[in-house]
């Protein structure tokens, strides 16, 4: 994949995140939290926002990020960045 084809990439990815995502924002326990709309694939959109801050967005250390439901119910997390 060339460079542009990679911003193509990304941005397309960026773009579905973006129209399935209600909010996001950071827990008191530092987690960064994204809330989705009803029924999305809590897996398959973690995965993508692993992939977009992976990229864009380096952590200066350790941060758990998580994507859940509407009701804050179920959730994927992962933890991205280093201490």
């Amino acid at each position: 994949m060339n460079a542009e084809q990679t911003q193509t990439f990304f941005a397309e990815l960026d773009e579905k995140f973006s129209a399935a995502t209600q909010k996001s924002f950071w827990s008191e326990n530092g987690e960064l939290i994204y809330v989705m709309n009803s029924g999305t694939e809590l897996q398959e959109y973690a995965e993508i926002i692993e992939l977009i801050l992976q990229d864009n967005a380096p952590f200066e250390h350790s941060t758990v990020v998580k994507v859940t439901d509407e009701g804050q119910s179920e959730f994927v997390s992962f933890t991205i960045g280093h201490d």
